[in-house]
């Protein structure tokens, strides 16, 4: 017995050591992945521009990066956003999470989405599938016709 207790006692002190991290691996962040060219989901009437911004989307700190579309008719100007999540309820988050950003948010039961504002600019934000999407600039009459056709290209 007293030889096993030895040997276990040996066994105990030789074994390695698990190694520990380096102090500046932990301060190092890994970059986040570049948000997906979702294009193809804005529709081209009036679009003036599509570009991917890669983090705080419509300059929001609750927003990551995604996809933002420059419309312009007349005098009229507003974009289109949209941000491609894990899943759809990753997606059902990040909408409840905005909403708390927006003044005088008020549910839209027609789309499941939130109309409110954000400094001056009229926000219109819906959870589609694991989307997040929505319109900045135009007022909730005008924003239901171009959510209707954004959100049927949006699968």
């Amino acid at each position: 017995m007293r030889a096993f207790a030895l040997v276990a006692i040996c066994l105990a002190a030789c074994a390695p050591t698990p190694r520990q991290p380096e102090p500046w691996a932990a301060a190092v962040e890994k970059p986040k992945p570049k948000p997906p060219d979702l294009t193809n989901l804005f529709p081209p009437k009036d679009r003036v521009t599509v570009e991917i911004v890669d983090d705080h989307l419509l300059d929001s700190d609750v927003l990551p990066g995604g996809n933002l579309a420059t419309y312009r008719r007349g005098a009229k100007s507003w974009q289109l956003f949209v941000v491609a999540t894990k899943s759809a309820e990753a997606a059902a988050i990040l909408l409840l999470d905005y909403k708390t950003t927006l003044t005088d948010p008020k549910y839209n039961g027609a789309f499941g989405a939130y109309v409110g504002a954000a400094g001056s600019t009229p926000i219109f934000v819906l959870q589609k599938s694991s989307y997040l999407a929505g319109i900045a600039g135009l007022n909730e009459k005008d924003a239901d016709p171009v959510a209707r056709e954004f959100a049927a290209r949006i699968r």
